[in-house]
């Protein structure tokens, strides 16, 4: 017998308002639409063979396809003359140049074999199931920001209150901003360049077009036997095996635990982690990750051969006839103790994958040109850069390929899956139950049913910025008693530290990553340009008793500026977090 079944859901939403990308501006041309298909379709061909033996082969497939934007293109900004517009003031006309399709095949193909032999009912099969997912990512036109460069443009000596008498600041900002727009002054230029993986080379504003797998078997055997007219046993175990994630193109790029580690090195850390964790001053590895390319087909963390899931269940009918044991259980035929056992393995989500090696550098650069980090916006003079200026609007000359090992830059975060064996998330199941008759036609069962989950993946972030170790809690404490102390003096609102006798106590870390400076003994270091910050109210109102921000405010000091003062004073580099150069974060897949 042949069945089967085919299922289809289609979502269109023209504009797409859930996620916020319908037109922002009336008769403009630009929005984003949502097309997405969910599909699923399945088959089962039933075989008899003789009179006690049933084959089952099952069938299926999932295709879901996301059309997340798809309708943008270059046409929606033919009247902005091909670019995306942001303007200074007022709603900026683009609302989306970067459509992001994405699909997750799946498919799997089992086989079941069912055998009746006396008093035993025996099955045995086996599993196949394939995930494959496709992301993509492009940017149909470059986006332009207009607006005004108030240190590089000539004109910034108008705006001022010789030429708007009594204008305030933020009004003299407004008009430099509306001169901008008006003048057509560009003061960015974004763009993003992506790997192409057949030709290994960074496309400006290019499709990045990544895929990734992972395959899955299993082998199972199960009997169920009746080894008395009240006793049946039901035992069986399966045998799973997930292959890891892997790359399916030539986009992905890989770290190791070295990476993670950093400067601190790798050791014996917090719970068997393989980074010496929260030991300030211990810094054995290397200051600078790399990252290394991800390979098609190489494993994302090493194959569990060992996965069998055993499940054993008895179902026992007293068959009492008379007595009190008759009275307490009710009808022998339908009084009935059961109790089971049964562990299961699953199967982790792809994105698992796509999150953690997905965000690692290599497959995107920034092309971005402005003022700041990116590349020089001024290529064909000095400032303005003016709309108009077509032939001055372009790409910037940036890497043709990625170079491996690619040192990671200080933005970048670094993301691993172990280098050992992850194990496989599982769950154990027990249950217990007793069935009674009440009256003729109605029963009452009575059951436990307990279900423990163990090993659930999960994404740790071992660059937490570190509280105790570091000594930071402690000296958030001082500054506290600080803070009370020079008020009741009559000092004001500060916490620094004014001296011998005086209920204060010095703070070495503030300190230090607010002026560099190592004497936190001298009173004298706290005063001058040290004392507004001691002063500022953004960092002692984080001291109140009855809301101290702890974290909020060695956040406040751990900046990029803050950490160059800090190891100017002398203190470790890896004072605050596990690896200061991974500024986005060292993230690890744990079990």
């Amino acid at each position: 017998r042949l069945s089967g079944a085919y299922w289809l859901q289609r979502f269109l939403s023209n504009p797409d308002l859930l996620n916020s990308v319908d037109p922002l501006w009336p008769g403009l041309p630009n929005k984003g639409e949502q097309n997405s298909y969910r599909t699923t379709g399945n088959s089962t061909l039933r075989s008899t063979f003789g009179k006690n033996m049933v084959n089952e082969l099952v069938g299926g497939f999932q295709w879901s396809p996301n059309e997340f934007f798809s309708n943008v293109t270059a046409e929606q900004f033919a009247n902005q003359d091909g670019y995306g517009l942001s303007f200074p003031i007022s709603t900026s006309p683009t609302v989306v140049i970067t459509p992001q399709p994405r699909n997750t095949t799946t498919w799997n193909v089992s086989n079941t074999l069912n055998w009746l032999k006396g008093s035993h009912s025996l099955s045995a099969g086996g599993a196949y199931n394939g995930v494959l997912n496709r992301q993509n990512a492009y940017t149909v036109v470059p986006n332009i920001t207009l607006g005004f460069d108030t240190v590089n443009d000539p004109a910034i000596g108008l705006f001022n209150t010789t030429n708007f008498p009594s204008a305030t600041a933020a009004q003299l900002t407004e008009a430099r901003n509306l001169y901008g727009l008006l003048t057509g002054r560009v003061t960015s230029i974004a763009g993003t360049a992506r790997l192409d993986s057949a030709t290994g080379k960074y496309v400006y504003n290019g499709d990045l077009a990544r895929k990734s797998r992972q395959d899955m078997f299993a082998l199972h055997v199960q009997d169920q036997w009746r080894t008395t007219p009240t006793l049946t046993v039901n035992a069986g175990l399966r045998w799973d095996l997930f292959l890891p994630f892997t790359p399916a193109d030539n986009t992905w790029s890989r770290a190791t635990i070295e990476d993670i580690c950093g400067i601190s090195g790798t050791g014996n850390g917090v719970g068997g982690r393989g980074c010496n964790l929260f030991q300030p001053g211990v810094q054995t590895g290397t200051l600078i990750p790399t990252f290394d390319r991800f390979e098609p087909g190489d494993g994302a963390f090493k194959t569990n051969w060992t996965d069998f899931a055993p499940n054993v269940g008895v179902a026992w009918r007293p068959d009492v006839q008379d007595g009190w044991l008759k009275a307490l259980l009710g009808d022998p035929e339908q009084a009935t103790f059961r109790a089971g056992y049964a562990m299961s393995y699953n199967q982790e989500r792809i994105d698992r994958f796509t999150a953690n090696a997905g965000a690692n550098a290599g497959g995107v650069i920034s092309a971005s040109r402005n003022t700041g980090t990116g590349y020089p916006l001024y290529t064909g003079g000095s400032a303005p850069l003016l709309f108009s200026q077509r032939s001055l609007l372009g790409a910037p000359a940036f890497p043709e390929t990625p170079v491996y090992p690619m040192p990671a830059a200080s933005g970048d975060s670094v993301n691993i899956f172990p280098d050992g064996e992850l194990r496989t998330p599982r769950v154990h199941s027990y249950s217990a139950g007793l069935q009674r008759s009440i009256g003729r036609d109605m029963a009452l069962e009575v059951r436990y049913v307990g279900n423990k989950n163990l090993y659930t993946w999960a994404e740790e972030n071992w660059n937490e910025r570190n509280l105790t170790t570091s000594g930071f809690l402690d000296e958030f404490k001082l500054a506290q008693a600080n803070l009370f102390a020079n008020i009741a003096a009559g000092r004001g609102n500060t916490y620094a530290y004014a001296g011998p006798g005086t209920g204060t106590a010095p703070l070495p870390i503030h300190l230090a990553y607010m002026t560099g400076r190592a004497d936190a003994s001298n009173p004298a270091a706290y005063t001058g340009t040290a004392a507004a910050n001691f002063s500022n109210a953004a960092f002692y109102n984080r001291l109140s008793p009855l809301e101290p921000a702890v974290n909020a405010q060695l956040t406040a000091l751990d900046s990029t500026a803050g950490r160059a003062n800090a190891l100017a004073a002398g203190l470790p580099r890896n004072l605050i977090v596990l690896n200061p150069a991974a500024g986005g974060g060292t993230f690890v897949v744990q079990d």
